[in-house]
């Protein structure tokens, strides 16, 4: 027996904001209680690049930075913002 792979169906982008994203943790990570605010932890690397200049076309050496994205996580805090979500709200105990 032969089987043909079909092709993935195009999944267009999905976006989110951070409060669902902070939902979606706490409901992936089982918690039931506290409030959870997003945390990201960002790094820094810097190095040189070659870049175009758009008026002249010309190409330099010129120094940049990449700020990669390390963890997204939560952190407890004592009250609900726009970044922070009460776990029993959103994911009570059953």
């Amino acid at each position: 027996m032969t089987s043909e792979k079909t092709p993935a169906k195009e999944t267009p982008a999905v976006t989110v904001t951070n409060k669902e994203l902070v939902e979606a943790l706490i409901k992936y990570l089982g918690y039931h209680d506290g409030i959870w605010q997003l945390t990201i932890n960002l790094g820094l690397t810097a190095t040189n690049i070659q870049v175009t200049m758009g008026d002249t076309g010309k190409t330099i050496l010129t120094p940049a930075a990449f700020i990669p994205i390390n963890q997204v996580g939560l952190v407890k805090v004592a009250t609900e913002n726009d970044i922070a979500v009460d776990a029993a709200k959103v994911n009570p105990s059953k």
